[in-house]
């Protein structure tokens, strides 16, 4: 049964017998069994999704036995392709209510029932399995998880969650109809596209959440401005008070640090954020049943009429009473009311934010949404606009630059899993709670906290698969022994880990005081258990600037040593305090004591030894936020650092002068001081010896000169476990992407580099990873394409041959951009832009004044090769690059979108060098050794062009290529000389209406014309982009061949129409009017139906009156025919000539294919190297 419709109608059946029988006969009995369950329920429904129990256990295998280390038992079914599981089921009883929180209790241990099938999935994938989905049922309910990242992360996600009442309606019968054998054994397209709809559904959920959090945040700082200005309510007065720091509270900004001009924007993105802050948290809280609700906009109402109250004025009492409430139930410090909270804001404001926020779900949206929604949060800024009449208003605006200056990107959760899996869980193999207790992990930039929240989970995942082993073992032991297995459930089992995760494993510290109030948040969201106090995370979690210290040295650090000595044993003893869940008052009083006795000590060795910074940052050393490690984390820098670091570091963050003062003092070694390369560089000296680092960074760590000190760096001291390349991984980034993982230890010798590139699709993201020995990364490149297939043609390639550097001088042209123009005027003289520069030839001119010219221009005048400075990047068939350069015979001025090559050698003739740039081979070279398969902009500056190995043969044998160079470049400039006739011909007769002149004016006509037309391959009913189109002429006929993608791929060279034409003149003008409209526009001739899209080619169409028409055209072609006679010999002896454009397009590229033939043969490379690069370029010169 493949058939969808039977599906319904099989469906229809058992949900009928579900609702006349099963379900009444439940009600009356009270029970049903798991046996009649899946007799009844589950078989039926798996049996109409063609997945049938034949008894061989190949398809439908039941009670699939797991063989894990941590867990006993069976699941239920494993659904088999090959006889190999890709669905595991877990079946429980019908008469379970709640699949999703339900849970089995073993011995006091309660483990969910999704928990359960995360462990199965987990287990098998742990041995080299690919279970990607699971299922949760009773047969009523139906659950269908992702679980990818089951051995990763403790969130499941749910597909579908569909319940036999429902399936009734057609949409859930498609998603149910997702999971039907046949389709699951071919593409998965079902699945992919439920997939796909529920990242579209949850990336609508984020975009609300994002746009209702940025109007609340819009409405308070717009009340606070307009409320302050006018002193509404008295409020003047109090946040003066607070902007002078006559109200201030431990973890309050000092105001008295910012410009007067600041103060009050600050003070108003500070108020709002811990005033919005709370709110969301508490209302997180609600949806998610930790709290009785409160905030919701129903309770409100309930408030206000219990009450009594006729407006909202007292809604303020109410927030600040949830606020208690909340934080006397979970503590934190969060809910601390603070000065913020005590201001008269607008109760109407209020009561709008909590309305808004009451409309989100939170029980819809998961961690890792949250912190999405944090980081768009982060990047809006607030602004002070004026508006008409000189009123001003404040607003919250999307900054990007405002993001850069932070590195404020959410990190998608693939590259999180994939650093945390290869760092972290590969340090827990194998170790004990009491060596995974002393495991420090760290995030330097920590953001929203999404990398420390994986490891959180990979740590959480631990503790949980231990206490089942202990279990096991207790439960084993009491049997044995014939004891109660309540004498043993405590014998090494360890049910307060959340706090010992959090307390002791977890570190962050990020720039943005906002950032450290969301990353506590989300680890908090992660922790939480009803009724149960959450630790404080603020010896954790810090507000600093992870770059810049006050510390010197070793020596200046010991001169302390009884202060930091004091310092970390105050902090031990107040994190014990923390995991407290309750406190007497002489308890509650000596924390209150410590917490200020540690304060003191901190700011007073602090503002000692940041007085070393004066030098660099004056008299702003506090709004630097220096971060001195040893002072704010003195147990983890007493244990030698971290054994973990890993995060998404700031890339190309704005320095001001002081910062890089400061960075190129503590850094000489580094030409380009990224931030990235200095969190690399900090968090290596963080690093314990054989400690992990794994941050994803911009590609250009891997080739880049600029980053070379860093590269070095990591050489010295690192050995690199993985580059993988996760390309444009980011959305908003412009930057391509690397992981890098790197362990610091002394380095063997020899070893192998995993190197991968991520491919994403719907469902699953795999990583293709190969082994580059490490002889291959140096200082000056990290070679990570140089697998062992292609250092063999890296070496062959370069054997008998130098480097382009050593034979030639390469420089970029000059800044006179902005003054180009493009026509030529009095005093004006020729300036070449890249975009004038095509292979073997230049297509246009750019034009400047003379009077700019103030250098000396004597370089340019020489004969030279001339490349575009931007390499062309292309998709299709697969992404590679095209070098594309022809020669300066003229000697003129080109600016520095152009790379100028001039030989230094006169071993080599210029000609035999264009040839080599311009080949297939060199342009798939360059792509992989020189700028390691980069997909963002890539220049052919000198540092890389130069990187190029050109064959040392004779000059006699350059010929062989040199030749057909000149040959190319002359066809060529002939080929636009005709054009050029071409365009003055068709311009010299008037047009009267443009929008006549289209090819489709002769197709349809094309009686009238006396021509013979024929379409083929239904272009007439295919719908795809039209990429090229390219005419054929045969005789008195032409046909047109076109390139298109319909999405299911690439068409190349399908014959589309064919036009005989007895006429010389008309077919003629049609065929190089046709040539002339489509040179240069591959892939620009737009989409819709192949036909409809052919007709629209622009052709002149001199008069509607078709013999008025066909006069002006034959006046066009003699005109053209004249000017053009002269350009369509083959060869210089002037013997025989081209009959059309046609010909001369087939000469010029069969010419350009033998010069690639030939280059492949000098460089000796095999026919099936040939083959697997030829695969991945598009050959044609033609429309180039």
């Amino acid at each position: 049964m493949n058939d969808f419709n039977q599906f319904k109608i099989t469906m229809k059946e058992i949900v009928d017998n579900w609702k006349k029988n099963i379900k009444p006969g439940i009600e009356e009995q009270g029970k049903y069994g798991e046996t009649n369950t899946r007799k009844y329920l589950i078989d039926p429904v798996l049996n109409a999704l063609n997945w049938v129990d034949d008894g061989s256990k190949k398809i439908i295998d039941n009670e699939f036995s797991i063989k894990h280390k941590t867990g006993i038992g069976n699941a239920d079914y494993a659904l088999k392709i090959d006889n190999v599981p890709k669905i595991l089921i877990e079946a429980k009883d019908v008469i379970i209510k709640d699949l999703i929180n339900g849970y089995d209790t073993l011995h006091g241990i309660k483990r969910t029932y999704p928990r359960q099938l995360s462990n199965y999935c987990h287990d098998l994938n742990s041995h080299e399995f690919q279970i990607k989905f699971a299922i949760l049922t009773n047969g009523k309910e139906w659950v269908l998880y992702n679980m990818q990242y089951a051995d990763i992360s403790s969130e499941r996600e749910v597909i579908f969650h569909l319940d036999i009442e429902e399936l009734d309606q057609e949409d859930n019968l498609k998603k149910l109809w997702a999971l039907e054998y046949n389709d699951f054994t071919k593409e998965q397209f079902g699945l992919k596209e439920l997939v796909q709809r529920l990242n579209d559904y949850r990336m609508a959920i984020d975009k609300r959440a994002v746009q209702n959090l940025l109007e609340c945040k819009d409405l308070l700082s717009e009340s606070i401005f307009n409320d302050y200005e006018k002193n509404k309510l008295g409020i003047k007065q109090q946040i003066d008070m607070i902007l002078e720091d006559k109200k201030k509270i431990s973890g309050m900004p000092t105001f008295k640090d910012f410009p007067d001009e600041e103060r009050l924007n600050f003070f108003i993105k500070e108020a709002s954020s811990s005033l919005i802050n709370k709110i969301l948290f508490i209302r997180i809280l609600e949806d998610k049943n930790f709290l009785t609700p409160k905030l919701t906009k129903r309770k409100i109402e309930e408030w206000k009429d219990f009450f009594g109250y006729n407006d909202y004025n007292e809604i303020m009492n109410l927030f600040r009473e949830a606020c208690r409430i909340t934080e006397n139930q979970y503590n934190g410090g969060l809910f601390k009311l603070n000065p913020y909270d005590e201001i008269t804001y607008d109760p109407t404001i209020i009561k709008k934010i909590i309305d808004i926020l009451g409309d989100i779900n939170f029980r819809e949206i998961d961690a890792d949404i949250i912190g999405r929604i944090y980081e768009i949060y982060l990047g809006q800024v607030l602004k002070v606009e004026s508006e008409i009449h000189g009123k001003k208003r404040t607003k919250y605006q999307t900054d990007n630059m405002e993001r850069k200056k932070l590195g404020q990107y959410y990190t998608p959760k693939f590259i999180v899993d994939f650093i945390v899996k290869n760092t972290l869980k590969k340090m827990i193999e194998g170790k004990t709670p009491e060596e995974i207790d002393k495991i420090r992990i760290l995030d330097p930039a920590c953001g929203s906290g999404s990398f420390l929240i994986n490891a959180y989970d990979v740590l959480s995942e631990y503790y949980d698969n231990w206490n089942i082993t202990m279990l096991k073992k207790i439960t084993e032991e009491a049997k044995t022994k014939g004891a109660s297995i309540g004498a043993y459930t405590k014998s090494g089992m360890i049910p307060n880990y959340k706090n010992i995760i959090l307390k002791e494993n977890i570190h962050g510290v990020d720039l943005n005081d906002l950032s450290v109030q969301i990353c506590e948040i989300n680890l908090w969201l992660r922790a939480l258990e009803r009724n149960k106090k959450l630790i404080k995370l603020n010896k954790n979690i810090l507000n600093g600037n992870s770059l810049v210290s006050g510390v010197e040295n070793k020596k200046e650090i010991d001169e302390y040593n009884k202060e930091i000595e004091d310092i970390k044993k105050r902090t031990i003893e107040i994190k014990n305090y923390y995991d407290k869940d309750d406190f007497t008052n002489d308890e509650e009083n000596k924390l209150k004591l410590l917490e200020t006795q540690l304060r003191m000590l901190k700011d007073e060795v602090n503002n000692k030894i940041n007085k070393n910074l004066k030098e660099y940052y004056e008299d702003n050393i506090t709004t630097v936020h220096p971060f001195n490690w040893e002072i704010e984390f003195p147990q983890n820098m007493k244990e030698n650092g971290f054994d973990i670091i890993i995060g998404n570091p700031p890339y190309g963050a704005e320095f001001n002068q002081y910062d890089r003062n400061y960075f190129k003092n503590k850094n000489p070694d580094f030409i380009g001081m990224d931030s990235a390369s200095l969190f690399i560089k900090k968090s290596i000296e963080l690093l314990k010896h054989d400690g992990y680092l794994g941050f994803i960074v911009p590609k250009s760590i891997t080739y880049v000169k600029n980053w070379e000190g860093i590269r070095e760096y990591l050489l010295k001291t690192t050995e690199i476990k993985y580059i993988i390349d996760v390309s444009k991984a980011f959305e908003e980034v412009l930057l391509e992407q690397i992981i890098i993982i790197v362990q610091k230890r002394k380095a063997p010798e020899k070893y192998k580099v995993k190197v991968g590139y991520a491919h994403q699709d719907n469902v699953l993201t795999s990583f293709a990873i190969k082994d580059v020995d490490i002889e291959n990364f140096t200082p000056k490149k990290f070679g990570i394409y140089m697998d062992e297939s292609n250092s063999k043609i890296y070496d062959r390639m370069n054997k008998g041959s130098v480097k382009l550097s050593q034979i030639a001088d390469v420089f970029n042209g000059c800044n006179l951009n902005k003054f180009i123009k493009k026509d030529n005027e009095k005093d004006h003289t020729i300036c070449l832009r890249g975009k004038d520069i095509q292979k073997y030839y230049k297509r246009t001119y750019g034009y400047v004044d003379k009077k700019y010219i103030d250098f000396n221009i004597e370089k340019y005048q020489t004969k030279k090769i001339i490349a575009q400075d931007i390499v062309a990047h292309i998709l299709k068939p697969n992404p590679h690059i095209k070098i594309t350069a022809t020669i300066d015979y003229e000697n003129q001025l080109n600016l520095n979108t152009i790379t100028n090559i001039i030989l230094s050698s006169t071993d080599y003739e210029l000609e035999y060098i264009l040839g080599i740039l311009n080949s297939n081979l060199i342009s798939w070279y360059a792509y992989l050794f020189v700028f390691n398969q980069a997909v963002r902009t890539m220049h052919l500056r000198k540092g890389y062009v130069d990187k190029i190995p050109i064959k040392e043969i004779e000059k006699k044998e350059q010929k062989n290529i040199s030749g057909r160079v000149e040959t190319l470049i002359r066809l060529l400039d002939n080929k636009n000389s005709i054009y050029n006739y071409l365009n003055n011909s068709f311009s010299n007769q008037p047009i009267n209406d443009k929008k006549i002149c289209n090819f489709g004016r002769y197709f349809d006509a094309y009686e009238s014309y006396d021509i013979k037309r024929e379409t083929f391959n239904g272009i007439n009913k295919i719908n795809a982009k039209l990429m090229s189109v390219n005419a054929k002429e045969d005789g008195k006929s032409f046909s047109l061949y076109i390139n298109y993608d319909d999405n299911n791929g690439l068409k190349e060279n399908v014959k589309a129409i064919t036009m005989t034409i007895e006429n010389d003149d008309i077919r003629n003008f049609l065929l190089v009017a046709i040539e002339k409209y489509t040179n240069g526009k591959r892939g620009t001739l737009g989409n819709g139906n192949l036909l409809e899209l052919l007709k629209k080619i622009e052709i002149p169409t001199y008069a509607i009156n078709v013999k008025i028409n066909i006069e002006k055209i034959k006046e066009v072609m003699k005109e053209f025919n004249h000017n053009t006679k002269d350009l369509w010999w083959k060869d210089i002896s002037k013997k025989d000539k081209f009959s059309s454009l046609t010909e001369i397009n087939e000469e010029i590229q069969r010419i350009d294919n033998e010069i690639n033939e030939i280059v492949y043969d000098l460089y000796d490379i095999k026919s099936d190297e040939k083959k697997m690069i030829e695969e991945n370029l598009d050959q044609s010169l033609i429309n180039r």
